[in-house]
């Protein structure tokens, strides 16, 4: 994530985009199955954090993709 406190930035990543505004942080996947809301009241519960000075929602992807980066699934 770069580091910068205004306006609202978008930076990606294999799989993941991350959207800046302020403060606040959206970890969000990328092309996934059903479309997430910028919002803590996304449908997929996302884990709320801070890290760095930010508040970082981490959504939870539908198709599940985190369980393989994980390691708790194989191909």
């Amino acid at each position: 994530m770069m580091n910068t406190r205004k306006g609202c930035m978008k930076t990606m990543s294999n799989k993941w985009i991350n959207l800046v505004y302020e403060d606040i942080c959206h970890v969000i996947p990328e092309k996934d199955i059903r479309e997430h809301e910028c919002s803590e009241e996304c449908w997929c519960s996302p884990l709320v954090d801070e890290e760095d000075g930010y508040i970082v929602y981490s959504h939870n992807s539908l198709d599940g993709r985190e369980e393989y980066e994980y390691g708790r699934k194989f191909n």
